[in-house]
């Protein structure tokens, strides 16, 4: 089959990228032709595009994304030669921000125009609020004819609430699960020398913990002077966004932590680099949910400051809610930390729950047929 994968590909969150390329490896190695993009009509920008291409691209993904006629025709032509239409994952269920919600409901729109049928693949939610106004164009979108499959990756609760039985979904782990295996990164080379690398996220992802402003600078910070001073040495590092790449200079500026601790990589880094990047640490605390789900595919242990119930949801899956830490407590981070390298994957069976998104791919290929 000719096969469109539609994400947020082209955003430079390496989390986007790494599971649309994931779900691309699984079903070219099943024979089909396959072709990504972008959610939002957004073009990809590569690692070796120079700057002037670069610009061109911005330009060219600024005219679609402020034009609704050009974003339909982007998308009729995309979907010109295509036989299935698959939603390949990620926050997609977007009940907050401004476009993406009615993008997906035209996108769908234009595939029922052309007879192609539309799946969505291990899917996520962007905002916890289902019951608004984008929450509604998002059910109308899932309830089209020609969405013939919906596998969700958290809040069944939510799914359930927006589909109101009028049609079944399936529930799975994300695809990047297979990150390793797909990029073939060698998971023999991650580090054992105690190396722990502290992902950022701008702190506007923590704003409102509880009811209140949360500055979760303070929480890193403590996190990392009481592990460098346990004799840990710790790195930064952020999962590509400007906004993270801009936080994390200011957060250095603000407490005087030398350069060298940042390992702030363009944000063009392929899944593939991304993966091989993390086998350095022999522990990550992480701040993004794809941070951690690397981690699990390489069997690097992960603890994870949660501002979303996604994380916590896939911690519960992995069996490890004890590896999740509360933002505003990080009093135990040491123990935490020595626990965890200590314990590892080690006499722990996690392929089942990474066979449930193989197993529900193949199904969903098959109602295809």
């Amino acid at each position: 089959m000719r096969i469109v994968l539609v994400s947020h590909y082209a955003v430079t969150n390496i989390g986007d990228k790494i599971l649309t390329e994931c779900l691309c490896k699984i079903l070219s190695e099943k024979g089909h032709s396959v072709r990504m993009v972008d959610i939002n009509g957004r073009i990809k920008i590569n690692e070796n595009d120079d700057e002037e291409i670069r610009i061109i691209k911005r330009q060219h993904s600024d005219h679609i994304r402020s034009n609704r006629n050009e974003f339909i025709s982007h998308f009729q032509e995309n979907l010109s030669d295509c036989d299935l239409l698959i939603f390949a994952g990620g926050a997609i269920l977007d009940v907050l921000s401004e476009y993406t919600a009615e993008d997906i409901n035209t996108i769908i729109s234009i595939a029922r125009e052309k007879n192609i049928p539309v799946a969505f693949n291990s899917v996520g939610f962007f905002g916890n609020e289902v019951d608004n106004e984008k929450g509604m164009i998002i059910r109308k979108a899932l309830l089209s004819p020609n969405v013939k499959w919906i596998s969700v990756r958290e809040r069944k609760d939510d799914i359930a609430y927006l589909l109101n039985g009028e049609k079944e979904f399936s529930y799975c782990c994300d695809t990047a699960v297979w990150a390793r295996e797909l990029f073939g990164v060698d998971s023999s080379l991650v580090n054992q020398d105690n190396i722990i690398g502290i992902n950022l996220i701008n702190k506007f992802a923590f704003s409102y913990f509880g009811n209140s402003v949360f500055d979760v600078s303070e929480t890193y910070f403590k996190i990392y002077s009481e592990l460098t001073d346990l004799g840990f040495k710790c790195n930064f590092f952020i999962n590509g966004p400007a906004v993270d790449h801009n936080y994390a200079n200011s957060f250095a500026r603000k407490y005087n932590i030398p350069s060298e601790m940042f390992l702030l990589d363009d944000n063009t880094r392929s899944g593939k680099a991304f993966l091989s990047f993390l086998s350095q640490f022999s522990l990550v605390i992480s701040s993004r949910l794809h941070t951690s789900i690397s981690c699990f595919s390489l069997k690097i242990p992960s603890l994870c400051l949660s501002w979303d119930r996604k994380m916590d949801e896939f911690y519960r899956n992995i069996s490890r809610p004890y590896w999740l830490i509360a933002p505003n407590d990080v009093n135990n981070i040491s123990i935490k930390v020595k626990n965890a390298l200590a314990e590892q994957y080690n006499g722990v069976s996690f392929q089942s729950y990474k066979e449930t998104t193989l197993f529900y791919i193949n199904k969903m290929l098959d109602e295809m047929k």
